[in-house]
């Protein structure tokens, strides 16, 4: 059995999870390593525990996720970039404070975090909750989600003028740290500008596509052109299909949790926006729908901001400014999201020991794959007609 679970640490959650009871007593547990999708988790190995005990003389069962901070090369690296103390922190003070500010069914059930810094959670697949990994989200799931992020935006503005000094320790940005802008912009650079020409795409594209690259940094990504407003948000800032889950009913998604809270961080809501379309959506579905899923989200948003009786709005117009303003951002965006691809094409690409460049054969492969093409040429191509490259 692990050494990260044992009877103190599960009665300590069932106590939590079961205020009312009055004893409780481990009959048994188990505690397996659950499988995950290649690229789908980079900073925690996940268990799943199943608990079965006594509340006041009733059996009763828990199902729990323990999620273990790696013991790897990485580790150091996402413990030097805050990723664990940042997220262990929103489970701990954020989220808490923002049930408090408004009812947010997308947030998981929380036991505790060790002293280890292992994250216990409830077991979300128990409960009919799936991931949708690595496929192109439609519409339906996409207004779904839209809907329960602009929630959890308006809380957090709320919570925001409530207590601004509660954020403070989170607001800084932590996934596209200097180390992954500059792994991106050496390695997968390269084999993309091989990709788009053999895609077809001409001289002037691939140019203004270099250009891109040499005005990207770390300091830069964030940073949105001729901004006059000031409206920010807590952004998840990392919403990727595998840290969505959505539970089905008879006619379609019917709820949606989202997990992993380790690079939230302060800002314009576009960022969050843009990453899940990016990432996420098909782009056709996007072209033809963004309209409507814009704004549906701004309706939520400002009603909910309304409700929580916040004086102010984010309107279509501050929505334009963000869009027009973070073309850089939204290319950078591209670039991970065919990282993610890559990864699986070729495994271990950015991940633990440095690759040799890939053969013509590999890079062919990566052209071929099916996701690739949904999640980086079709999305290049849209940019291509927006005039991203002219």
């Amino acid at each position: 059995m692990s050494a990260f679970v044992n009877d103190i640490i599960l009665v300590e959650c069932l106590r939590r999870a079961n205020p009312k009871c009055r004893e409780i007593s481990i009959k048994q547990y188990d505690c397996k390593p659950l499988t995950i999708t290649p690229g789908s988790n980079y900073t925690s190995e996940i268990y799943g525990v199943c608990v079965e005990f006594e509340c006041d003389g009733k059996t009763q069962n828990e199902f729990m996720v323990f999620k273990v901070p790696h013991l790897h090369k990485l580790y150091n690296q996402m413990q030097k970039a805050g990723v664990y103390e940042k997220e262990n922190y929103m489970y701990n003070t954020i989220m808490p404070e923002l049930m408090k500010v408004s009812s947010l069914s997308m947030l998981p059930k929380h036991y505790c975090i060790t002293e280890s810094q292992v994250l216990i959670l409830e077991d979300l697949t128990k409960g009919g909750y799936f991931l949708e990994d690595q496929k192109q989200w439609n519409l339906e799931p996409s207004i779904l989600l839209l809907n329960e992020l602009a929630k959890f935006h308006a809380a957090s503005v709320k919570l925001h003028q409530l207590n601004p000094s509660i954020l403070e320790p989170i607001s800084t940005v932590t996934l596209f740290r200097e180390d992954v802008v500059v792994a991106i912009k050496k390695r997968v650079y390269p084999y993309l500008m091989e990709i788009l020409k053999a895609e077809g795409f001409n001289q002037q594209v691939l140019q203004k596509f270099a250009e891109y690259r040499e005005k990207i940094d770390c300091n830069n990504i964030y940073q949105i052109l001729n901004r006059e407003h000031s409206f920010g948000v807590l952004n998840h800032g990392n919403l990727k299909s595998n840290n969505l889950l959505l539970k089905k009913n008879h006619s379609g998604p019917g709820s949606l949790k989202i997990i992993d809270y380790q690079t939230c961080f302060w800002g314009s809501p576009i960022f969050d926006l843009l990453y899940f379309f990016i990432l996420n959506v098909d782009c056709n579905v996007y072209e033809q729908h963004q309209h409507k899923l814009i704004n549906l989200y701004l309706v939520t948003l400002n009603d909910s901001l309304s409700n929580l009786q916040w004086d102010g709005t984010y309107s279509k117009e501050d929505y334009e400014v963000d869009l027009e303003g973070s073309k850089l951002y939204q290319i950078f965006t591209l670039l991970f999201s065919s990282v993610l691809v890559i990864r699986e094409c070729i495994p271990g690409f950015l991940h633990g020991d440095p690759l040799s460049v890939p053969s013509l054969q590999e890079v062919e492969k990566i052209r071929k794959d099916e996701i690739f093409g949904c999640r980086f040429i079709n999305w290049f191509r849209y940019f291509e007609k927006q005039g991203y490259f002219d």
